[in-house]
């Protein structure tokens, strides 16, 4: 499903959710807006708040590291 609508989060101006020792993420764009297609969320992660080891099964995860550095196990 196509969105019907555009739509434009700038920034400050998605959902915001806090966590952890002040990380956060705003929703730029949820899945119900996209027919659960996909989602667009802008994750602020301090170091010690990064999410557990996980896998996706039913989506595929795109992740652009702005500043600082990650490290990813991909297929394996």
């Amino acid at each position: 499903m196509s969105l019907s609508e555009p739509v434009l989060s700038g920034p400050g101006a998605g959902r915001a959710v806090s966590y952890g020792a002040g990380s956060s993420a705003e929703l730029k764009l949820e899945g119900v807006q996209s027919g659960e297609d996909y989602a667009v969320v802008e994750w602020r992660v301090r170091a010690g708040d990064e999410p557990p080891i996980h896998t996706h099964t039913h989506e595929d995860e795109t992740v652009y590291v702005l500043d600082g550095a990650i490290i990813a196990d991909v297929d394996g």
